[in-house]
């Protein structure tokens, strides 16, 4: 009887202490948490709903474990019973228990050292670290230093998602706004250059980014470094609608553990691989050829081009290419809508695929887990950038 009540009391107390961490986290695992890890330091209204739905979920599991535990104090007869009955039993489960633990926490201790602060596509715990360690953003909200609204240069505002924001790059002066300003300053031009980029947004957010930030600032030439995935696809956008709500858990084990988020991603490849969901070139090709996609965002570089218009500024597009396959490019159709809605507004563009195809993409890249474009990709973009604008300045 010794085992059993050994097991018995380690029982009790393993549900009290797994009831008091989940009653702690579900009051400290709130608002001012997560926002540390937000670069512009505020919540999405989806994520605050999420955050909410977590705490419901650690209180009501913090009453099981505490239920549990007083359960065991009426039926500590019966438990002792069964417990002895099935020592070989709980024994093995015991060892198998901890074996599993300590598997776990050698196989996260040695991602965190190999991965680190490493970035990552899908985000996940090394992106976190990144966040928190390098970036760093002005006033304003943007990674550049404070902007001055005295005008006392000629101005260009560029906007942009993630690729001009500079996800993965450590230091913004390689980033291509500030490689292009130093370039163009460095040759007798008297310039600055305001980086408005935002991860993850489209055209449509970068355009709300012009008129409600951008245009206080009185550009005389604004750049949308346009990415493929800039293109809004309503077909994606009423698909995650139907995802949402079977992600709360998800949410916030694939931002703290490295293994859940590597086992995450592993099995979306598989699932992928396996043809159960569509590639993201597939699904990314296809939102080009919808002609109600393309209908929606020919809107947005009419209205690009009527801002223009209305404030005096010249508009030019960057269209940067997806770091994938440059030497058998699946993506040329997608970049030919994008200039032919260029054209079609009488706005000038740059399409970078061209000079990005003699470098293998893997050269290009913040590293294999990253295809946001590192320091030589965002050289070579600010170096024909240059190419473009030295024609339109006066020194």
């Amino acid at each position: 009887m010794v085992f059993a009540t050994k097991v018995y009391k380690g029982a009790i107390i393993f549900f009290l202490i797994i009831a008091v961490m989940f009653c702690i986290f579900s009051f400290s695992l709130n608002e001012k948490f997560f926002v540390k890890f937000s670069t512009d330091k505020n919540l999405q209204e989806a994520t605050l709903e999420k955050i909410n739905q977590l705490d419901t979920f650690l209180l009501y599991f913090s009453f099981l474990f505490l239920g549990l535990a007083i359960l065991c104090i009426p039926f500590k007869k019966i438990l002792l019973k069964t417990i002895n009955r099935n020592k070989t039993l709980i024994q093995g489960f015991l060892i198998l228990l901890v074996t599993l633990l300590i598997i776990f926490g050698a196989i996260e201790t040695s991602l965190r050292i190999v991965f680190n602060d490493q970035t990552h596509r899908l985000g996940g715990p090394g992106s976190l670290k990144f966040e928190n360690k390098y970036i760093q953003l002005n006033e304003q909200g943007y990674r550049d230093l404070d902007f001055n609204i005295e005008k006392q240069k000629t101005r260009i505002v560029i906007l942009g998602d993630s690729f001009t924001y500079g996800s993965g790059v450590k230091n913004p002066n390689n980033l291509y706004p500030k490689l292009l300003e130093k370039r163009l300053n460095g040759e007798g031009y008297n310039v600055e250059i305001l980086n408005f980029g935002k991860p993850s947004l489209g055209t449509k957010e970068e355009l709300e980014v012009l008129k409600q930030d951008a245009l206080n600032y009185n550009p005389d030439i604004v750049i949308i470094g346009y990415v493929l995935n800039d293109f809004e696809n309503v077909e994606r956008e009423n698909l995650v609608s139907q995802e949402q709500g079977n992600k709360f858990i998800s949410f916030w084990l694939r931002d703290l553990s490295y293994t859940y988020f590597f086992l995450e991603v592993g099995f979306k490849n598989m699932f992928s691989s396996l043809s159960y969901s569509k590639s993201y070139s597939s699904r990314l090709i296809s939102s080009f050829n919808s002609p109600e996609n393309q209908e929606i965002n020919e809107k947005y570089f009419e209205e690009f081009k009527s801002l223009s218009e209305e404030n005096n500024f010249t508009p030019i597009i960057v269209i940067f290419p997806w770091f994938y396959h440059l030497d058998d490019y699946p993506f040329n159709e997608a970049h030919q809508i994008v200039t032919r809605m260029s054209e079609e507004n009488q706005i000038e563009f740059l399409d970078l695929l061209d000079y990005y195809k003699s470098h293998l993409a893997k050269d290009l890249i913040v590293n294999p887990n990253d295809e946001h474009p590192n320091e030589l990709a965002n050289k070579i973009a600010a170096d024909q950038i240059y190419t473009l604008l030295k024609e339109k300045l006066n020194k």
